[in-house]
C-alpha cells in the first residue's frame, strides 16, 4: 500500500521554496513550509495520542491549516473526515458521535454544544497558524480502524443518517494516476479549489496540483458565492485548472464580468456533480480557449467516466454532453438500463453509525456497486445519463437522500405526512407536507436548518389537504412532480399556516 503523501513528497520537491498553496485571505505558502507544518502536526497529533489507522474528523474551512492537517494526518497513518463547518450542531453531532478525535476552530458553537454534552479534552494546536482545537471524546472507545483508509467522505443517508463513503490510499492513487495522464497535469499547474474539503471533487482540487509540484488556489465561501470575485481570484492567480459543478460554470458566465478580467491562462476546465448541458458546453468553449471535459462517479467510485467535449457535440440536438467511457482500471455494465460500476478507483464499503457495510453486489463472480443512475450508450463505448432509477437528488453537486429529510418533517408532532422531490422549471427541492392542524407556528424550515445542511433544506414548502397516492396507496412522487396537485389539493395561500 503505497501512502497518498508519499506520492506527494515523491514529485512536489519538498524543502522547496515553490509556492504550494495560495489562498485568498492568508496569501501564500510554499512546499518547505508545508513539509515542515505537516510534520510537527503529525507529531503534536501522536503526542495527543492518536494512533495509526484512526480517523480524525475536521470541522474547517478551506486554508494552508486544513491542508497540513490532511497532510499531517495521512503522514501519521491516519485518515481524515472532513466535515463542513456550516452544518448545524445536530448535523455535526450526527457524523461525529462514532469517532474519538475532532478538530475544529476555537470559536466554534459546536464546541458548547459538545461540552453540554459529554466529557471532551480540548487542547489548542500550537502547530497550526490559526486558533484551532484538538478535541478527544474521553467517554468513547473507539476500536483501531484499517490503516488502508486514507478518506471518510460524508454524504447523505435513505435511513436518515448520514453514511460515511471510505476511499483507500489504493483508490485514490489509482485515480489520481489516471488524472496525471489524462489531463498532462505538471508542476506549471495552478489549480482553483473551489469545492469544499468535504465534498468529492475537492481530493483532485488538494492531491493532483500538490503531488506534481503545482499550485492549489483555495477559494474562500465568500469568494466562490461573488462571480466577479472568483473571476478576479482565477486572475489573480494566474490557473490553468478549474473543477467545479455546472452550476459554478453558469453563474461564472453569467455574473462573472468575464470581459474586465485576464483568464486566458485557463488551459482545462473539468465539470462533475451534476448534468452537463450541450448549451453551457457551447458557451465554455466559445469563451475560453480550454479543454474541457465532462467528468461523472458518483462518491463510492469518485471519478469513473470522462468525456472530453468536442465540436461536433456542440451541433447535437441533444439536450445533455456524454458522461464517457470509463477511466482505466474501471468497468461497468448497464442492468435493466441502471449503471452498476466496479475497479480500482472504487471504495472500500461505507460507515454508518459505526458499523461497516461493503455497498455492492456479488454477481456473476465480481462485486458491483449499483450506481442507481440510468444510462444508455450513445456509441459502442460512450454512456449518457438519463436520470435516477431510485428518489435520490443531487442538487449542485450535492447528493440527497428525501427520505433523509421527510424523516426529520415527519418527527415534528404536527406534521402527518411530508414528501420531498426537485422541481423542474424552477428547479426547487420542494417538501410537500400534510398537517395534523393547520396550525400557524409548525416552523418546518427551522427544524431543517436545525438538522440538516443548508443544500439540503427545502427552499419551497407546499401544504395540501392529502396526499396524492397510486393504486397501491402509495405516495404519488409523478404527480406530486407534474405539478398538478396544487391545482386540486393544495391548500389556498390564505389557507396556508404562516
Amino acid at each position: 500500500m503505497s501512502n497518498i503523501v508519499d506520492s506527494l513528497w515523491h514529485k512536489s520537491h519538498p524543502k522547496s521554496d515553490r509556492i504550494a498553496i495560495r489562498d485568498s485571505q492568508r496569501g501564500e505558502r510554499t512546499y518547505c513550509w508545508l513539509e515542515i507544518i505537516s510534520s510537527k502536526i503529525s507529531e503534536e497529533l501522536s503526542l495527543a495520542g492518536l494512533r495509526a489507522a484512526s480517523g480524525i474528523v475536521l470541522c474547517l474551512e478551506k486554508s494552508p491549516d486544513a491542508v497540513a492537517l490532511i497532510v499531517g494526518a495521512l503522514e501519521l497513518k491516519c485518515h481524515y473526515i472532513p466535515v463542513d463547518p456550516r452544518w448545524p450542531d445536530r448535523r455535526l453531532h450526527q457524523i461525529t458521535e462514532f469517532d474519538e478525535w475532532l478538530v475544529i476552530a476555537k470559536d466554534h458553537s459546536f464546541l458548547e454544544f459538545i461540552k453540554d454534552n459529554e466529557e471532551v479534552e480540548i487542547r489548542a494546536l500550537r502547530s497550526c497558524e490559526g486558533d484551532l482545537c484538538l478535541v478527544r471524546f474521553l467517554e468513547r472507545s473507539i476500536p483501531r480502524g484499517n490503516a488502508e483508509i486514507a478518506i471518510r467522505l460524508m454524504t447523505s443517508g435513505s435511513t436518515g443518517v448520514p453514511k460515511g463513503v471510505l476511499h483507500s490510499h489504493s483508490s485514490v492513487n489509482h485515480l489520481l494516476t489516471w488524472c496525471e495522464k489524462e489531463f498532462r497535469i505538471t508542476e506549471n499547474d495552478r489549480w482553483v479549489s473551489i469545492a469544499g474539503f468535504f465534498f468529492d471533487l475537492s481530493v483532485l482540487d488538494v492531491f493532483l496540483p500538490l503531488r506534481n509540484g503545482g499550485v492549489v488556489a483555495l477559494a474562500d465561501t465568500e469568494t466562490v458565492g461573488m462571480p466577479p470575485r472568483l473571476s478576479k481570484f482565477v486572475q489573480d492567480t494566474r490557473a490553468t485548472v478549474i473543477y467545479t459543478t455546472p452550476t459554478v460554470y453558469s453563474l461564472l458566465l453569467s455574473y462573472g464580468r468575464l470581459v474586465e478580467f485576464d483568464l486566458s491562462g485557463l488551459r482545462l476546465l473539468l465539470s462533475a456533480g451534476e448534468a452537463f448541458s450541450v448549451d453551457l458546453a457551447r458557451k465554455l468553449i466559445s469563451t475560453f480557449d480550454a479543454d474541457v471535459y465532462n467528468l461523472y462517479g458518483p462518491t463510492e467510485s469518485n471519478v469513473c467516466t470522462f468525456y472530453q467535449v468536442q465540436l461536433s457535440d456542440l451541433r447535437s440536438s441533444s439536450e445533455s454532453i456524454p458522461i464517457g467511457r470509463m477511466i482505466d482500471g474501471m468497468f461497468a455494465r448497464v442492468v435493466d438500463d441502471e449503471l452498476w460500476i466496479r475497479g480500482s478507483s472504487m471504495m472500500m464499503g461505507y460507515l454508518t453509525a459505526g458499523k461497516v457495510d461493503s455497498g455492492v453486489r456479488f454477481e456473476e463472480g465480481e462485486y458491483w456497486y449499483q450506481t442507481g443512475d440510468r444510462v444508455s450508450f450513445r456509441d459502442s463505448e460512450n454512456l449518457v445519463y438519463r436520470g435516477r432509477v431510485d428518489r435520490m437528488i443531487k442538487s449542485r453537486g450535492v447528493r440527497i437522500e428525501p427520505l433523509e429529510i421527510e424523516l426529520i418533517l415527519q418527527s415534528h408532532p404536527n406534521v402527518e405526512q411530508a414528501a420531498v422531490i426537485q422541481t423542474t422549471n424552477p428547479s426547487l427541492l420542494t417538501a410537500y407536507v400534510v398537517l395534523r392542524s393547520e396550525s400557524k407556528d409548525h416552523q418546518l424550515e427551522k427544524q431543517c436548518r436545525e438538522s440538516l445542511p443548508s443544500s439540503m433544506v427545502p427552499q419551497r414548502f407546499i401544504y395540501l389537504r392529502e396526499m396524492p397516492t397510486t393504486a397501491t396507496l402509495k405516495i404519488d412522487f409523478q404527480r406530486l412532480a407534474s405539478g398538478l396537485v396544487r391545482a386540486t389539493n393544495s391548500l389556498s395561500k390564505s389557507e396556508v399556516p404562516e
